[in-house]
């Protein structure tokens, strides 16, 4: 059994976070089983804001 920072997002495929907004803000990025790209926008602090869909798959 995977513990801590081992765990696997079950609904995610993939994820990276980057700064895509140009804000200077990091934002998560992930792809779910779907196929489906969200973004989660960083708050600059650490944590991230709800997702938004940005692409289908």
């Amino acid at each position: 059994m995977l513990t801590g920072h081992q765990r696997r997002l079950p609904l995610w495929s993939a994820a990276v976070v980057r700064d895509i907004t140009g804000d200077g803000k990091a934002e998560l990025v992930s792809r779910d089983t779907s196929g489906n790209l969200w973004r989660n926008s960083g708050n600059g602090k650490g944590s991230f804001g709800s997702r938004t869909k940005i692409a289908t798959g």
